[in-house]
């Protein structure tokens, strides 16, 4: 269960984040917020379930355990009535994995290519020739990939790249 507001890191990019690294977790999002963007971000990240605090105590409870029994994803019904609501009236949805895994961490087009660069093997300074960019500017750009994908490493950095989809 995930809150989407928390102190340190919030729960979206905590979901993008222990998903990539545990994919069989399921996690479930239990919050008060309703709002299309934080529904569809917590989808997005990988949340299979989505519950309003707003629920009953027995409700929340019923969906837990047909999650655990059944695998169904537990959607609150004003929240599957809203995604519905969306899809429905949406012209076009871009629903590429890879554009919807980096939309999760707010990666800018530089940042985007240089972590694509980076599982082509090569390093700073090939990256730098490659765009036309310093060595030192490619290592400026890693740090901000780093901190977005909340990593401390070009190989966790990938891990997560590679299980998202997105390289």
């Amino acid at each position: 269960m995930m809150d989407l507001e928390m102190p340190v890191l919030d729960g979206v990019t905590t979901i993008a984040n222990a998903s990539a690294i545990y994919p069989k977790i399921k996690f479930v999002v239990l919050t008060i917020f309703d709002d299309d963007d934080k529904i569809f971000s917590a989808i997005k990240a990988g949340a299979c379930g989505y519950i309003l605090k707003e629920e009953s105590r027995p409700v929340i409870n019923d969906m837990i355990m047909n999650l655990w029994q059944n695998g169904a994803g537990p959607i609150s019904p004003s929240i599957a009535y809203k995604i519905l609501q969306m899809m429905q009236h949406q012209p076009s949805i871009d629903t590429s994995k890879k554009q919807v895994a980096l939309d999760v961490f707010k990666l800018s087009e530089r940042e985007k290519e240089i972590l694509t660069l980076l599982s082509e093997g090569l390093d700073n300074k090939e990256i730098g020739v490659r765009i036309g960019i310093s060595p030192n500017t490619v290592k400026k750009h890693c740090s901000n990939i780093y901190t977005k994908l909340h990593v401390s490493s070009k190989s966790q950095a990938l891990r997560i790249a590679y299980t998202k989809g997105f390289v």
